[in-house]
């Protein structure tokens, strides 16, 4: 149950942390995570095929880290 509860909150701090980063530092500073790169990459420089590229490497990798 430990194990499961961890990757769990493994898998979120990955996804919850692109709101808090972007909230507090506004991206100044490069400060981006993943998802946040992710997003920046697909909505503001309109680069969609590089964007879902890397979406589904992260997908994976977290699918990866969940087996």
């Amino acid at each position: 149950l430990l194990i499961i509860n961890f990757v769990g909150v493994f898998i979120h701090s990955w996804f919850g942390a692109t709101a808090n980063i972007l909230a507090m530092t506004g991206g100044a500073s490069r400060t981006e995570v993943a998802g946040l790169h992710i997003f920046y990459k697909a909505f503001l420089f309109l680069q969609f095929g590089p964007a879902t590229a890397m979406a589904w490497v992260l997908g994976s990798m977290l699918i990866g880290f969940t087996q």
